[in-house]
């Protein structure tokens, strides 16, 4: 798969913004659409990536990392997260 971390980060950026504010996405959302992208992978394989994009994204402050709607430190969580803009 020849996908580069930069574009998973922009496509978990990109994916925050369009659903705003108010709202997270999963981060399988994130991979489903980049495998779609590259032909059909298993998008499966991509979601450690998607997760260290994220956990990299949100040491930058540029997304949170959510569970049950809390932000969480994001080198210490396990299960199942949503990825979100900052709140202010």
């Amino acid at each position: 798969m020849s996908v580069s971390d930069q574009a998973i980060a922009r496509a978990i950026v990109d994916r925050v913004h369009e659903r705003g504010p108010d709202a997270t996405c999963c981060p399988s959302e994130i991979a489903r659409d980049i495998a779609s992208e590259q032909g059909g992978c298993d998008w499966r394989e991509l979601m450690p990536r998607v997760r260290q994009a994220a956990v990299d994204l949100a040491h930058r402050q540029r997304i949170e990392i959510r569970q049950r709607g809390e932000q969480v430190d994001p080198d210490n969580f396990s299960g199942p997260i949503r990825l979100g803009l900052p709140r202010v």
